[in-house]
């Protein structure tokens, strides 16, 4: 039998420590093997009923170890996207040159009506 379902504000998950996101999806887990519908674990634990899904599909296809996050981002030692000639004319500042510059051949120039013109 399902505990009634009392709508809470959802928790982003990201927003997590890699602890708690772990011990977040064995809750999810262990109401799952009680009987609880995705909806009523979604609902007692302030997740997406889709978010449930997943955490019970990755522990269904991988047991207790899917459960634990992945590596984020780039390995150490794997190339960059860009080249250095690719970083060197788009600076880390944030910067992005213009798509019809100087270095393209072109001018640009405002006209009154606020378009640019070559």
């Amino acid at each position: 039998m399902c505990p009634q379902i009392i709508l809470m504000e959802m928790i982003d998950m990201r927003k997590l420590t890699p602890e708690a996101r772990q011990e977040r999806r064995r809750q999810v887990i262990k109401l799952r093997r009680a009987g609880w519908t995705y909806e009523a674990i979604a609902a007692d634990l302030g997740l997406s009923r889709t978010g449930v899904f997943d955490i019970c599909k990755r522990y269904d296809q991988g047991g207790a170890k899917a459960l634990v996050d992945k590596p984020c981002g780039r390995p150490v030692g794997v190339l960059r996207a860009l080249s250095e000639e690719q970083r060197a004319r788009h600076p880390s500042s944030g910067h992005r040159p213009h798509a019809r510059s100087a270095q393209d051949g072109l001018c640009v120039v405002d006209t009154p009506g606020g378009a640019a013109a070559d």
